[in-house]
C-alpha cells in the first residue's frame, strides 16, 4: 500500500511544464534551511521592526539612562542581519552584488548610526567651546537626517518579508492540500482492504472448503483489477493538486517585472528623499532668528531700570548698524518712542512683500512705567497709543534669498518633471520590454501565419538563453505550431490554415475544396519492401534520409511537398493562379508563357538535383555498404523512379473532423504516379508526359527524347512520354557541407540558395541550359550526354510514330549495338515484336497502354 501511495507522487507527463517555472536550487541548503526557518523569520521580522521604529521610541518612551538597553538590541540586531546577509550570498541565487544585496548593506550599515556611543564619537558633541559647539550640533542634526534618510532603505526589508511571507503561505497551501489528498486516498485505501477482509472472513464461514479457495482466488483478482483502477482515479486528483499548484508559480516575466518596478521605485524614492533637501533655501543658509533681528536688546534697554532716553536711543542706532551688516540687511525699523526717528532704507519701497521680512515686538507700557517711574511725559505719550503703535517693527531685506529660493523652487519643479519623466519611460520601457513588445511580436506571427500559413517556417526562432521568458517560448511556440502545421498541411492545407485563425468562429477544417492549375510529381523507392524487411526500425532513419533529399531540392525550386507515402512522395509545384485561366471543360490557358516555362523547368531540375545527390551525398552513399541491405540486394544502390505532369486538380480537405489530409484530387494526380510506375517498363529513371514537356523551355526541350506515345483508359487525347539521359556511373561523391556548421547555418545557406532561384522568377533571367552548365550536379550529370545519339534516336523513334517500323527497327538495332542497355529502345521494338514488325490495322501512332 505504501509503495503505492508513494509511486502516485510521482510527476507524470501530464504535468511536464514547458515554461520550466520552478523555484531555484539553493547553492547551499543548510543556509537556506535556516533562512526558510521560522522562528530565525520572525526573529528577523521583529528586529527589522525594531531596526524602523526602536530609535524613535527610545526618545519619545525612554530616559538616557535606557541608552545603553537600546544600544545592545541595536547591537543584536545587526548580529541578525549580517547573519542573514551572510547565508543570503552563499544560499540564493543571483543575489550576491545584485540590487538587494547593496541595499541590505546599506540598511545594515546605517544601524551603526543608532548605536549612541558611535554617534557621540562621530559627531564629537562633548565640546566646551561654543564655535565647536555649534559645529557639533549642525553635524549631529546632519548625521541624524542622513540617519533617517538611510533608515528608509530598510523599509525594503518589509517589501522582502512579505514576499518571502506569501510564497512560503502559498507553498505550504500546496503542501497541506496535497497531504490531505494523500490522508483520504490511504484512508480511502484502508477502509476498502478492511471491508474485503470482512466479506471474505464472512465468506468463509458460509462456502465449503473445496470452494473457498477458488473463489477467493478470483475474488482476489476482482478486487485487485478495482484497486488499479482507484488508484488511477485517485492518482489522477494527486496529479491535478500539482498541476494546479504549479500554475499558481509566478512566472519569470511576473517576477522580472516586479523586481524591477520594485528597484525603479526604491530608486526613484531614494533620488527624491536624498536631493529634494538641495532645492530648499535653508540647506545653504539659517534663516533669520529673532536675534537676528536686534530687538531683544532694545527690550533689554528699556525695561532696565534708570536707563536714559539717550541709552534707548543709542542702542537703537547700534542695532540698526549691526542689522544693516546681516546676510538679510535691515531695511525699515520703527519704534513707539516719540525720541527716536523712524529708520527706512531707500529700497523699501521697491521690494514685494515676499522680499521682506517682517518681525514685531509689542513694549509693555507698565512694565517700562516700573522701570522710569520719573519718565512721566514718555508714558503719557505710550498709554495714548494703540496695540499696534506700540510695536518695534523691522523689516530685513530678503531679495537676494527670495530670488535663490524661486530658483531653487524653478530647479525642483524642472527636477521633479525630468524624475517623473524618466521614470514613466523607465517603467513603460520595462513594461514594453517584458510584455507588451513580445505580445504585439505574437500578434505579428499569428496575422502572418494566418496570410500564408507556409511563411511560418522562414519565421525564426529566438536565441534560448538561461533567462529566457515566458513570452520568448510563447513566441518561439507559436513559430513551432505554424511550422508544425505548415509541415503536416503542406502547401494544400494552406487554405485551411489561413481561414479559420482568421474566422472568428469555430474550426472548419472541411471548407469547400478550389480547382488549381499545378505541376504534379510523384517519387518511388525501389525495393522498399525488401529494405523495410531488413532494417527493421531503421527503416525510418533510411526513409527521411531521401525525404530530407527530396524534400530540400524540391523547396529550393519553389516546389512543395504534399504526400508522404512510406516509400513514396507527392510533390506539388502550385502555379501562380492569375497566371492561368481554368474554362469550364477544364481547359487551361496559361496567361504568363515564360513564368510557367520557368517553373516546368523547375520541376523537373529539381528531380534531377534528387537524382544526383541520391548518388553523390555521403550519408546516403552509406547504404550502399550496409550489409544488411548487401546481403538481400547484391551490389544495393538507393533507387528511386519519377514522374512528373502537369493539369488541374481540386485542393482541398480529405477526411472527417476526426482526421483529415490536405491534398490534391485529380486524374492528373493519378497520371504522375502512372508516369512513375512506367519508368520501370522502360528502364528510365524519369518520365514527364507530353503536357508537361509542351511548357518547357527550347533549352530544355532539346535534352529530352521522347520514348512512347499512348492512349490511356479514361483519357480523351493521347499522352506522350518523355525522359532526359542521365548518367550516375561512377560519379563523385560530395564534399557536402562543413560539419562544425550549426543546424541554423546550414538552413541559413539552403536559403540563400533558394533566395536565387526567387531572384530568376523576379527579374525573369533564367536559362535552363545556361544554369545546368554552371550547376555541379547537373553538370555530372549530363556530362556523357551524346546529342548524336539522341539525333538517332528521335530519327528512328519518328519512323515508328510514322508507321514505317522498316526503317525505324534498322536504326533501333544499330543503336542497341552500341547502347545495349537503352530501355526506351528495347520498350519500342518489343511491342514492334510482338506485332511481328508489321503495323497495325488502324495504326495512328499511338498504341494503348497497359499498366
Amino acid at each position: 500500500m505504501q509503495d503505492i501511495i508513494n509511486s502516485d507522487n510521482q510527476i507524470p507527463k501530464e504535468n511536464i511544464d514547458i515554461f520550466q517555472i520552478d523555484d531555484q536550487k539553493s547553492n547551499c541548503l543548510l543556509f537556506q534551511k535556516i533562512l526558510d526557518n521560522n522562528y530565525f523569520q520572525s526573529i528577523i521580522t521583529i528586529l527589522t521592526l525594531y531596526a524602523l521604529f526602536g530609535d524613535d521610541i527610545r526618545i519619545l518612551a525612554f530616559g538616557p539612562n535606557a541608552d545603553i538597553g537600546f544600544d545592545i538590541i541595536t547591537l543584536i540586531g545587526l548580529i541578525f542581519f549580517f547573519i542573514e546577509f551572510f547565508f543570503s550570498v552563499f544560499a540564493k541565487q543571483g543575489y550576491k552584488f545584485s540590487f538587494f544585496f547593496w541595499l541590505d548593506l546599506i540598511s545594515i550599515v546605517s544601524l551603526i548610526l543608532d548605536i549612541q556611543l558611535i554617534n557621540i564619537f562621530l559627531f564629537s558633541l562633548q565640546t566646551t567651546n561654543a564655535a565647536s559647539l555649534a559645529r557639533a550640533g549642525r553635524a549631529s542634526r546632519v548625521g541624524s537626517r542622513a540617519g533617517r534618510v538611510v533608515r528608509l532603505v530598510r523599509l525594503i526589508r518589509i517589501v522582502k518579508l512579505y514576499k518571502a511571507t506569501q510564497e512560503k503561505k502559498e507553498e505550504n497551501q500546496g503542501e497541506s492540500v496535497l497531504d490531505q489528498k494523500k490522508r483520504k486516498i490511504k484512508q480511502k485505501y484502508l477502509e476498502f482492504d478492511q471491508n474485503k477482509k470482512n466479506e471474505q472472513n464472512q465468506e468463509k464461514q458460509s462456502l465449503q472448503k473445496n470452494e473457498k479457495n477458488q473463489k477467493i482466488k478470483n475474488q482476489q483478482k476482482l478486487d485487485q483489477q478495482i484497486y488499479i483502477i482507484n488508484q488511477q482515479l485517485n492518482k489522477n486528483s494527486i496529479i491535478q493538486v500539482l498541476q494546479e499548484n504549479n500554475q499558481n508559480k509566478e512566472s519569470r516575466v511576473s517576477k522580472r517585472l516586479s523586481d524591477l518596478i520594485t528597484k525603479r521605485v526604491i530608486i526613484i524614492v531614494l533620488i527624491l528623499l536624498f536631493t529634494m533637501p538641495l532645492f530648499q533655501a535653508d540647506y545653504f543658509f539659517d534663516l533669520p532668528t529673532v536675534q537676528d533681528y536686534g530687538l531683544s536688546q532694545i527690550e533689554m534697554v528699556c525695561y532696565k531700570k534708570e536707563s536714559t532716553h539717550n541709552d534707548i536711543k543709542l542702542t537703537f542706532e547700534k542695532t540698526i548698524e549691526q542689522m544693516k551688516k546681516l546676510e538679510t540687511p535691515i531695511i525699515y525699523f520703527t519704534s513707539p518712542f516719540q525720541f527716536i526717528e523712524t529708520f527706512q532704507d531707500s529700497v523699501v519701497n521697491t521690494l514685494r512683500d515676499s522680499e521682506k521680512s517682517p518681525f514685531a515686538l509689542s513694549l509693555d507700557v507698565e512694565k517700562y512705567k516700573q522701570a522710569h517711574p520719573n519718565d512721566l511725559e514718555t508714558y503719557l505719550h505710550l498709554k495714548a497709543l494703540d496695540q499696534d503703535q506700540l510695536q518695534f517693527s523691522t523689516f530685513l531685506n530678503q531679495q537676494d534669498q527670495t530670488f535663490f529660493a524661486s530658483a531653487l523652487s524653478l530647479g525642483r519643479t524642472v527636477f521633479v518633471c525630468i524624475v517623473l519623466t524618466f521614470a514613466a519611460l523607465l517603467f513603460s520601457k520595462d513594461a514594453n520590454d517584458l510584455a507588451l513588445r513580445p505580445i504585439e511580436r505574437m500578434i505579428n506571427k499569428v496575422n502572418q501565419i494566418a496570410k500564408n500559413p507556409i511563411s511560418a517556417k522562414e519565421q525564426d526562432l529566438i536565441d534560448a538563453s538561461e533567462d529566457q521568458y515566458e513570452t520568448s517560448i510563447i513566441e518561439n511556440a507559436i513559430i513551432k505550431i505554424g511550422t508544425l502545421l505548415a509541415l503536416g498541411f503542406g502547401e494544400a492545407g494552406s487554405e485551411i490554415i489561413g481561414s479559420n485563425m482568421a474566422n472568428l468562429g469555430d474550426i472548419n477544417p472541411m471548407i469547400a475544396g478550389k480547382k488549381k492549375c499545378a505541376i504534379y510529381g510523384f517519387c518511388d523507392i525501389r525495393n522498399f519492401t525488401d529494405a523495410t524487411e531488413v532494417l527493421q526500425e531503421d527503416v525510418m532513419i533510411f526513409v527521411n534520409n531521401i525525404g530530407e533529399v527530396v524534400h530540400q531540392m524540391v523547396d529550393r525550386y519553389l516546389g512543395a511537398a504534399n504526400k508522404n507515402i512510406g516509400d513514396a512522395f507527392l510533390l506539388v509545384w502550385k502555379l501562380p493562379q492569375n497566371k492561368y485561366s481554368i474554362s469550364k471543360d477544364n481547359q487551361i490557358s496559361f496567361k504568363d508563357t515564360e513564368l510557367i516555362n520557368m517553373y516546368s523547368d523547375f520541376s523537373l531540375i529539381s528531380f534531377m538535383k534528387i537524382h544526383a545527390k541520391l548518388n553523390r551525398e555521403p550519408k546516403l552513399l552509406a547504404y550502399r555498404q550496409d550489409k544488411r541491405l548487401s546481403q538481400r540486394m547484391k551490389d544495393y544502390k538507393i533507387k528511386i523512379g519519377f514522374g512528373l505532369h502537369i493539369g488541374w486538380s481540386i485542393e482541398g480537405a480529405i477526411g472527417s473532423e476526426f482526421k483529415i489530409d490536405a491534398s490534391y484530387l485529380s486524374p492528373n494526380v493519378g497520371m504522375a504516379s502512372r508516369l512513375e510506375g512506367a519508368t520501370k517498363n522502360y528502364g528510365v529513371s524519369i518520365l514527364i508526359s507530353s503536357q508537361l514537356y509542351d511548357q518547357i523551355s527550347a533549352s530544355l526541350q532539346k535534352l529530352l527524347r521522347q520514348v512512347d506515345f499512348v492512349t490511356i483508359k479514361g483519357w480523351a487525347k493521347p499522352i506522350g512520354f518523355y525522359t532526359i539521359d542521365m548518367n550516375i556511373k561512377d560519379i563523385p561523391q560530395s564534399k557536402g557541407l562543413d560539419s562544425n556548421l550549426s543546424e541554423q547555418e546550414k538552413k541559413k545557406i539552403d536559403k540563400s540558395k533558394k533566395q536565387t532561384v526567387l531572384e530568376f522568377v523576379k527579374q525573369r533571367c533564367f536559362h535552363a541550359e545556361t544554369y545546368i552548365r554552371k550547376n555541379k550536379d547537373l553538370r555530372l550529370l549530363l556530362r556523357d550526354f551524346n546529342m548524336d545519339f539522341l539525333k538517332k534516336y528521335n530519327q528512328a523513334f519518328k519512323l515508328y510514330i510514322q508507321g514505317d517500323w522498316k526503317q525505324s527497327k534498322q536504326i533501333f538495332d544499330e543503336i542497341l549495338k552500341t547502347n545495349e542497355s537503352d530501355g526506351p529502345t528495347k520498350a519500342t521494338l518489343e511491342f514492334m515484336e510482338k506485332n511481328n514488325f508489321v503495323i497495325p490495322e488502324g495504326w495512328e501512332g499511338h498504341k494503348p497502354y497497359i499498366d
